[in-house]
């Protein structure tokens, strides 16, 4: 589950720590490319942190060619050609392609055609792999799996940075000798940044963006009745339960917070909250429940997901937040469940290897 918290200040210590690291670099003696990435890479992790990555996209545009290649490239069997892009005249590239890999999580890469022509379908091999440890192979390879490279123009150094299909980076490179070379791995973690978009009751949104609301946690891990795998129409592979503080004069609710973790595409986590019965674990056909997850015409529970809930206590009464049809909304857990708070989120991230 991800925290909710203040981004201010964190994108302040942000950047700073990226200015300690490069000077602590410079004072031990450490080389300049080295710190230089080092650097590169906070700084990518900043601007996505603040949002503000698709401000340093790169400008190109389309560059028509022969059909010839592209039905060269189709013939491997493992890739396909989206199309072809050209930067400015200073970038040293006559052109990039994009090639996609085939299978049911596809890859997106750039590459030069300059490096496709000499070097055939090695272009998309990471400069300076062989040279990392087998672990680091590994570790690179399987995070680059259903990315999308885009280009981005940080400190005025052309970048490529490989996105994954949440909008946040994975991994950061640069060309060399017209091949990507890996800077570093990035990965999510578990804060998201909250921003109030619409509010019904202020002080209430306000509370939930700047994290001051206690969080209840979900139990433990439970066994997972039969019946549940008849109530979502696959496998429920993660069960847990949260009973819900209330009013006097509301009646007593327990939730359950389902997960599927599908193994089919890129892979991916199926999330739904239902009603229970406290006392059996049940699952109970209330008015909560087909508010939070109505159900399908097969009576199943439907695609509609409530993903990475929270539950907060507001004043003694609980308050549900997640995202609900790509939006992040807070609501109380009334039958109805009219939305209280509506949130623009950011997903957070971090440098999690940093490649020599």
């Amino acid at each position: 589950m991800r925290e909710v918290r203040a981004t201010r200040l964190d994108r302040v210590q942000q950047n700073l720590r990226a200015c300690a690291l490069l000077l602590l670099a410079l004072a031990l003696g450490a080389p300049i490319a080295a710190s230089s990435d080092a650097h590169t890479c906070e700084r990518v992790v900043a601007a996505s942190n603040a949002g503000l990555l698709a401000e340093s996209i790169a400008t190109v545009s389309d560059v028509a060619l022969a059909n010839e290649l592209a039905e060269q490239i189709s013939a491997t069997g493992l890739y396909q050609m989206e199309g072809a892009i050209r930067l400015d005249a200073e970038s040293g590239f006559d052109a990039l392609i994009r090639v996609t890999s085939t299978g049911s999580c596809s890859t997106s890469s750039v590459i030069s055609l300059e490096a496709l022509k000499n070097e055939s379908f090695e272009a998309l091999q990471w400069h300076g792999s062989e040279a990392l440890s087998v672990e680091m192979q590994e570790e690179l390879r399987w995070a680059a799996w259903g990315t999308r490279d885009r280009l981005y123009t940080l400190d005025g150094e052309l970048l490529v940075v490989s996105m994954a299909s949440d909008d946040t980076p994975r991994i950061v490179s640069r060309f060399v000798d017209s091949r990507r070379k890996p800077l570093c791995l990035i990965e999510s973690i578990s804060e998201i940044a909250l921003k109030v978009e619409h509010s019904e009751e202020p002080s209430l949104c306000e509370a939930i963006a700047s994290g001051q609301l206690p969080t209840l946690p979900w139990s433990e891990q439970a066994a997972v009745p039969g019946e549940y795998r008849m109530l979502v129409g696959r496998s429920v592979d993660e069960l847990r339960s949260l009973q819900l503080p209330v009013s006097d004069s509301e009646s007593s609710i327990q939730l359950a917070h389902l997960q599927h973790h599908s193994g089919s595409g890129c892979g991916g986590i199926y999330e739904w909250l239902i009603e229970v019965d406290a006392a059996t674990g049940e699952f109970k056909n209330s008015e909560l429940s087909q508010a939070l997850a109505p159900e399908d015409a097969q009576g199943f529970l439907p695609r509609k997901q409530f993903r990475q809930p929270r539950v907060f206590d507001y004043q003694g009464r609980a308050v549900l937040m997640g995202e609900v049809d790509g939006d992040y909304l807070a609501f109380f857990p009334t039958s109805s469940l009219p939305p209280m708070c509506k949130f623009s989120a950011q997903p957070q991230v971090r440098v999690r290897t940093q490649f020599p």
